[in-house]
């Protein structure tokens, strides 16, 4: 139907992660709500993650109202799994029956299969959160996708940081693990080393604010992480750290964007004879790597809103 003036420029954000109740899935969807605001587009529904749009009765109709559809990929399109499949079919509904454009934001993509891909094709634009999903959507014969860091960091936290992190580290922080067997093992060193917990679940006694999480972290002379989120929190606040590879390869490439290596990720099996300090402060390169990213992120954030504001163009017919 033609664009009126009630649902010009609005869209629909699908996969809100905020439920979760987690720093940085609370991170990512205030950042793309700031992004998508500074964008121009106007945001009437949202669609929770976990929530299956397939038995949703109202989702058809909401999406009659906006321009585009937005969704939030994080962590969600690997190994084909379940909400992989739900997320990915959006793109062809969108473009065979709503007759919408589809945009999906913020997606590390892994292990996938060709169905995935061939749903992937049909949206209107895509953006990975790292590089490494430009290789699996080449080897599926797709277009390289537009590349922007997880918007976790969207937000800048450098200020956050009140002085550098000490070396030899005095405040060691410690989160859990997706990894049941990895976050027992965290629980357990946290417990006799006496390290404090800095855990990116939001408690029910604790505050919501990303920016009072961000000064938690910023108050570590090093972290010991198992989830993503919080390396992305350590890397804005500039907090030496050591993570534990997660579900997918998604730290690692994460710190192969950022360094240009994965010294500081560790395999689950290594956690038992993790010597912490040895990934205290930062090196000379790490710092200078560091300053880079932080230089480079608004430039990648801006490319991708020209990219958003050309998918998604006033007067286009919802």
């Amino acid at each position: 139907m033609p664009e009126t003036d009630g649902n010009a420029r609005s869209i629909m954000l699908v996969n809100d992660t905020r439920p979760d109740r987690h720093y940085g899935c609370q991170a990512v969807v205030e950042g793309l709500l700031v992004f998508l605001a500074r964008a121009g587009l106007r945001i009437p529904f949202f669609h929770p993650v976990g929530k299956s749009w397939t038995t949703d009765q109202t989702f058809h109709e909401r999406v009659a109202q906006v321009s585009a559809v937005v969704v939030n990929g994080e962590g969600s399109i690997h190994h084909s799994n379940a909400r992989a499949q739900a997320l990915a079919q959006i793109g062809p509904l969108c473009r065979q029956t709503l007759r919408v454009p589809s945009i999906l934001l913020n997606a590390t993509l892994e292990a996938n299969d060709a169905r995935i891909y061939t749903h992937l094709a049909q949206y209107d634009l895509v953006q990975v959160r790292d590089r490494k999903s430009f290789e699996e959507m080449a080897s599926f014969g797709l277009t390289k996708p537009l590349y922007c860091p997880d918007f976790s960091m969207y937000h800048d936290f450098a200020s956050a940081r009140m002085a550098p992190p000490a070396d030899p580290p005095v405040r060691i922080g410690v989160t859990d693990s997706i990894l049941p067997k990895v976050a027992a093992q965290l629980e357990a060193m946290k417990a006799e080393k006496g390290f404090v917990s800095c855990d990116i679940r939001i408690q029910h006694n604790q505050s919501a604010s990303i920016y009072d999480y961000a000064a938690r972290m910023a108050g570590l002379d090093l972290l010991v992480t198992g989830r993503y989120h919080a390396v992305c929190f350590a890397i804005n606040t500039g907090t030496p750290f050591v993570a534990i590879e997660s579900n997918t390869k998604k730290i690692s490439n994460l710190l192969q964007d950022v360094f240009g290596d994965t010294r500081r990720v560790i395999q689950p099996e290594a956690v038992a004879g993790l010597n912490v300090e040895a990934y205290a402060g930062w090196s000379a390169k790490e710092a200078d790597d560091l300053a880079r990213f932080a230089k480079e992120r608004p430039k990648y954030y801006a490319a991708l809103a020209q990219a958003v504001a050309e998918t998604i163009k006033p007067g286009r017919a919802a």
